[in-house]
């Protein structure tokens, strides 16, 4: 490798992060993840480097350094301490956490135990970030290879085969941007540099691996154990396609770059799609107008759907469920359950609602929920009005709130009165100002309620009749006078 290499990776370093600050000019701090291998440490050197040697290269970042203990190697107390003494050589702040996962993945191992390892690795960054942060890995060219050659293995589509992104959000916590400035740098050249940093960040312990007086940094031994995948392509498939075609990582980034296009075409024709489908209800899709989709348009526009509102990207056994959901019968009130929401076709629409709670049995007499004393008298000639009540909480089925309202609301006991909360029951009966009894079933029908929030929906009675239904409103005889003040009963339905 030329001498010319650990200048010129930094100055190209400097380079990529100017672009990426100028592109989201509200980043005020940088967190470098470190786990110690090679490429953080190089990383790590670098912008300590960019800190020291360039001190008007945005003089108002803060930097610093987290690493993660995952507790699942014997040295992985030694390689904390290798991070912390390398952080410290350079002046650069650190946090160090330890997870101790071993003990409780237990029952996990290889792929699965590592995928877990990676989750709960960006989980505690993410609790560990700051607003205006932005999180760098040290991942580069050779990752991307691997990352588009595994995912074809698994037969991934455009938007898996457009890679890793330079410029993405932390896995799981998307308010965090996730930059990873070394995408574009090859291997050979970290080596290089990691090669000629001669003895700095040397630590005493003698498991760290590098030649005499070298950069060193650690080397995982369970990088080298080919019952992983990721380590069976980079041990035993890549070597050959290097060596039969050494350009193969510039012509992976090509069709990654072509993939990237082709995906970025396919979400905005989605989005187009998806807003001619809408259905009634924000969120929801029209299924018949889903149906005048071809099969592909269809996957098009649900995968899209789901990323909009799970965050998840559906693979192919999802869109095959869910075509069946659009065709099942409408009195099967067919559901998919996935990434803990709840797919469900109602009425011809098709949307998402979270997984809810098991809901709590009812005590006896149902819950009670009672306004706080009146206020002090005052020398208006208004008598003095009940405090609303706290919040009522009701056990896995989220909570009730009363808000005053000018006018069009419910009437309330007197202070100190209490109201019970209780559920459906069978043959119970209601009517609505100015129309005839109906059982609840047909309330809810009229109003468009859907079945899965039946049997939750809190009903209200004052002195044992029937004052109020959620999703409904107030019943006949429990409505405030007219243009006189009242309150307003709401539920917070219960979001896992």
């Amino acid at each position: 490798m030329s001498d010319q290499v650990p200048d010129q990776l930094l100055d190209r370093l400097q380079e990529t992060l100017a672009g990426l600050l100028q592109a989201m000019p509200n980043v005020r701090g940088v967190v470098i993840a470190l786990s110690g291998g090679m490429d953080s440490m190089v990383l790590l050197d670098l912008c300590s480097r960019l800190q020291s040697e360039f001190p008007s290269f945005y003089p108002q970042l803060s930097w610093r350094v987290i690493h993660v203990n995952h507790g699942l190697h014997e040295d992985a107390d030694h390689w904390q301490r290798h991070c912390l003494n390398a952080c410290e050589q350079r002046s650069m702040s650190c946090q160090s956490f330890s997870l101790h996962l071993r003990n409780k993945l237990s029952s996990s191992s290889g792929e699965g135990l590592e995928a877990m390892a990676r989750q709960a690795r960006y989980q505690v960054i993410a609790e560990n970030m700051q607003a205006h942060e932005v999180l760098l890995t040290a991942h580069h060219a050779q990752d991307q290879g691997e990352t588009v050659l595994f995912r074809l293995l698994r037969g991934a589509g455009p938007r898996g085969l457009s890679g890793m992104q330079q410029a993405a959000t932390v896995p799981g916590s998307p308010s965090y941007p996730l930059w990873r400035p070394l995408l574009g740098e090859l291997p050979e050249d970290l080596r290089a540099y990691a090669a000629s940093r001669a003895s700095f960040g040397a630590t005493s312990w003698t498991e760290t691996r590098a030649g005499s007086g070298q950069m060193r940094w650690i080397e995982d031994s369970s990088n080298q154990d080919i019952a992983f995948s990721r380590n069976y392509l980079r041990h035993r498939v890549i070597p050959d396609i290097a060596r039969r075609w050494p350009g193969w990582l510039s012509s992976v980034e090509r069709s990654a770059d072509i993939c990237r296009d082709t995906e970025q075409l396919l979400q905005s024709l989605a989005n187009q799609w998806l807003a001619d489908c809408q259905g009634k209800q924000p969120g929801h899709l029209s299924v018949q107008g889903l149906l005048q989709h071809s099969q592909a348009e269809r996957d098009v526009m649900l995968r899209q759907w789901l990323w909009l509102h799970c965050d998840q990207w559906a693979g192919q056994t999802v869109l095959e469920q869910l075509t069946s959901l659009l065709v099942a019968a409408e009195d099967r009130q067919p559901q998919l359950n996935w990434q803990n929401r709840v797919i469900r076709r109602y009425r011809d629409e098709l949307l998402v609602t979270y997984k809810l709670p098991a809901l709590s049995a009812l005590p006896e007499g149902g819950y009670e929920w009672a306004l706080a004393p009146a206020s002090e008298p005052s020398r208006s000639s208004q008598p003095p009005q009940p405090q609303p009540p706290q919040p009522l909480v009701l056990p896995g089925n989220g909570r009730l709130l009363l808000e005053p309202v000018a006018q069009s609301g419910m009437r309330w006991p007197v202070a100190g009165g209490v109201v019970q909360v209780s559920y459906r029951q069978d043959g119970i009966k209601a009517r609505l100002p100015g129309r005839p009894g109906k059982s609840l079933k047909q309330l809810w029908q009229e109003a468009g309620v859907p079945p899965w929030l039946r049997e939750r929906s809190p009903l209200l009675y004052i002195g044992g009749e029937l004052a109020w239904i959620a999703g409904i409103g107030v019943c006949d005889g429990f409505q405030a006078p007219a243009f006189e003040p009242g309150w307003l009963p709401r539920w917070e339905m219960p979001e896992e």
